[in-house]
């Protein structure tokens, strides 16, 4: 069927030169999008919230308009944005930031997931091998805590310096 409709068993691509000659992994998108997304969550608060009034919504079957999300778990309730676990912090708008920006490239044919994943991954990596670098050149005791895309807590301290030490860099 692919043979006939397109001439090829090659699936199509949303560009007519088809896919790049560059490797698929890991996807160097997702690698820039997960070192940026850390090195902010490393500096911003990551416990900052932010509350909008009204409803949390959803884009509607056609993605032209707005409705009210109303999941499962509400029972079909429109969900009001008043409660402190309705509302959206630094750490989870940076990590949809990062997957966003990271998964762009799979729509478009040129990426897997698996690439994005573990892009990610690698540049978060990178962004805490390089803040524990700048750590380490600072005449004082200094340490961070931030959450990383999988959800656990990652602690940065000073060599040599009691890892109970908090600060703000």
């Amino acid at each position: 069927r692919q043979k006939s409709r397109h001439g090829t068993y090659l699936l199509p691509t949303i560009t007519k030169s088809g896919s790049p000659t560059h490797p698929s992994y890991p996807a160097g998108h997702a690698n820039s999008a997960g070192a940026c997304a850390t090195i902010l969550k490393i500096w911003l608060d990551p416990h900052a919230t932010r509350c909008w009034p009204g409803y949390i919504v959803e884009a509607d079957r056609s993605g032209l308009n707005l409705k009210n999300y109303t999941g499962p778990e509400f029972e079909g309730a429109p969900i009001p944005n008043d409660k402190k676990e309705n509302c959206l912090t630094v750490t989870g708008e940076l990590n949809k930031l990062a997957h966003n920006v990271a998964m762009g490239r799979d729509f478009s044919g040129v990426h897997w997931r698996v690439d994005d994943v573990n892009g990610i991954r690698l540049g978060e990596k990178v962004a805490i091998h390089y803040m524990q670098n700048e750590l380490d050149r600072q005449p004082e005791c200094a340490s961070r805590k931030f959450k990383s895309f999988d959800g656990d807590f990652v602690y940065i301290t000073k060599s040599g310096c009691d890892p109970e030490y908090e600060s703000i860099l």
